[in-house]
């Protein structure tokens, strides 16, 4: 079907990778996007447009690393 709703996150044709979670466990996903050219995450709490609500690295730079979302325990 099509989109219930759009939103804009991150500057244009950056390259950044797009990876989705439910960041605080709240119930609500929202967008992150990972450069890979530095190794840094910017992740939103909320599917909306606006800053990233968390920005941290992950990873050396100038990786070929891919970003992955979960709940990783219990």
């Amino acid at each position: 079907g099509f989109a219930d709703s759009t939103f804009v996150y991150g500057p244009e044709n950056s390259g950044w990778l797009p990876v989705a979670g439910d960041w605080t466990g709240d119930g609500i996903h929202g967008p992150a996007l990972y450069d890979q050219t530095g190794g840094i995450y910017y992740v939103r709490y909320t599917p909306d447009s606006g800053f990233a609500d968390s920005v941290f690295y992950y990873g050396p730079p100038n990786n070929n690393w891919l970003p992955a979302a979960g709940r990783w325990v219990e």
